[in-house]
């Protein structure tokens, strides 16, 4: 270490911060005269800095004022202090204060209680820090009249410690990890995120990721490579990375990525993850036959057969021209010739019933196709086939127009037949049985008609359309009076028995 001896008065401060790694005590120089600034009227002020020279106070690393009372009595105790004071930005050891007093004055007492050699006292002050100040106040009395001066031999010793450079050695840490991954599903994005630090002091260059991925794991690209360039880090700093990977088969996906960087760092993190694939299974049940205008039932049966979760699975029935939709139950959503149902959820192993209902418009084989399909699975599709057949459906209508009618009289009775069916009736035959109270006059109509004994035969209608009507007019004379009845007999090939009219008639004298 290395060690200095100065004086107030002396000037060998230059040297205090040069020296360095040894330890040197030097003689001050001849006592240079101190110079005094008043503070008060009764106050002697006495200053040095070091080093020398020293154009003010405030610019002095090592500072040492004194002030002693300009006029005192004989044998009357005052006081006088020393202060001290580090005003450099580096620590000084060892300090050791020597002041030395006139042989008239009596030491009474100190502040700092000091070492005390015939009239020198000495304080050993040890170490001191930046800024630091150390006051001293010496009391005492001077036992003869007349000056006493107080010279300012003041002496310092101090050391400094050996100028020693610190020098840090710092290093770049990398630290890596990937967050948890959830189970995926077939297809889906499976958001992942990247986690790096710099865990060190020194800056991280260069951070770079590079990662073939095991075969069915994808980046949202479509790419098999993970190619990142994450840059530079500085000491402490934190980078989040996100991106996206998708798996394009099931499969339990375990790879170890390496995060590298400048001067050979690197950092390792494990990735792990369960791709799952949810598979429908979808059935459907409608009734073999129905005819047009009836409302054919559709029940709808899907299930998940895979082993996750599915989300949003979409329903869809698409119906063929001629049918209309009805109802969608379930919450269903009618649109246009389509039903739509969405299940929210299906577990593996749910599953979920769906109905409609349906009108069949015309003759057809009415094949229905109905579909579910979800994110991570394949579309499944089943078609329903129901025959819708037509019918003739007769329908007869006989009213008498003038009943009641007079003895002599005649009446006319009106037949119209309807076809309320799908089907064409074919072969349309109409006969109509007079009773004896009745005489056969003429008839119009649709066809042409014959009498055969008590009986009217019409030529047979060739077809009748659905929802057509064929008009018969039959005119008969009543003969004699009673509760009379006239009958009338309805065919077609499309009938197995024939449709019966009987209108009554009152005859009258």
């Amino acid at each position: 270490m290395k060690k200095r001896r100065v004086m107030l008065c002396s000037a060998i401060m230059g040297l205090f911060v040069g020296l360095s790694g040894c330890k040197v005590k030097e003689e001050a120089p001849p006592p240079q005269k101190v110079e005094e600034t008043v503070e008060a009227a009764d106050i002697s002020y006495a200053w040095r800095g070091f080093p020398q020279p020293a154009p003010t106070p405030q610019s002095s690393k090592i500072l040492i004022e004194k002030r002693v009372p300009r006029k005192i009595r004989p044998n009357q105790e005052f006081s006088f202090t020393i202060d001290v004071r580090n005003n450099a930005d580096f620590a000084v050891s060892e300090l050791r204060l020597t002041e030395t007093l006139p042989q008239s004055f009596k030491l009474s007492k100190a502040t700092v209680t000091p070492e005390v050699k015939n009239n020198t006292l000495i304080w050993n002050l040890g170490n001191f820090r930046p800024g630091q100040k150390r006051q001293i106040m010496v009391t005492g009395t001077v036992s003869a009249s007349g000056a006493a001066r107080f010279s300012g031999r003041s002496d310092l010793d101090f050391a400094l410690g050996d100028a020693v450079s610190v020098v840090e050695a710092i290093n770049p840490e990398l630290n890596f990890s990937v967050s948890k991954l959830n189970t995926a599903i077939v297809n889906e994005d499976i958001p992942v995120k990247l986690n790096f630090k710099n865990a060190g002091k020194a800056p991280v260059e260069g951070v770079r990721l590079v990662h073939t991925l095991p075969q069915g794991l994808l980046t949202s690209d479509g790419r098999s490579r993970i190619d990142l360039n994450i840059g530079d880090l500085d000491a402490s700093e934190a980078r989040v990375i996100n991106m996206t990977l998708r798996g394009n088969r099931t499969g339990d996906y375990k790879t170890v990525l390496t995060a590298v960087a400048n001067e050979g760092i690197s950092a390792k993190a494990d990735m792990a993850v369960k791709v799952t694939e949810p598979k429908l299974e979808i059935s459907g049940k409608a009734p073999r036959k129905r005819f047009v205008g009836n409302v054919i039932p559709y029940e709808i049966d899907v299930k998940n057969v895979g082993d996750a979760i599915t989300q949003k699975v979409v329903v869809r029935m698409e119906l063929p021209e001629g049918a209309s939709p009805v109802a969608a139950g379930e919450d269903g959503i009618v649109k246009g010739q389509n039903l739509f149902w969405e299940i929210k959820t299906l577990h593996p192993g749910e599953r979920k019933k769906l109905v409609a209902r349906v009108i069949a418009n015309k003759i057809m084989m009415a094949r229905v196709v109905a579909s579910a399909e979800t994110n991570g699975s394949k579309p499944v599709e089943v078609a329903m086939v129901t025959d819708i057949a037509g019918i003739a459906a007769i329908l007869g209508t006989l009213v008498d127009k003038n009943d009641p009618v007079p003895v002599g009289g005649e009446e006319i009775y009106e037949l119209t037949v309807t076809n309320q069916g799908s089907l064409p009736a074919t072969k349309v035959e109409v006969v109509c049985v007079l009773e004896d109270s009745m005489e056969y006059v003429k008839s119009t109509g649709a066809t042409k008609g014959a009498i055969d004994g008590n009986k009217l035969i019409f030529d047979p209608l060739a077809a009748l359309p659905p929802q057509a009507n064929a008009v018969w007019r039959i005119n008969v004379k009543a003969l004699k009076e009673g509760d009379v009845r006239f009958t009338v007999y309805i065919k077609s090939d499309q009938l197995q028995r024939p449709v019966e009219l009987l209108e009554s008639t009152h005859f009258y004298k």
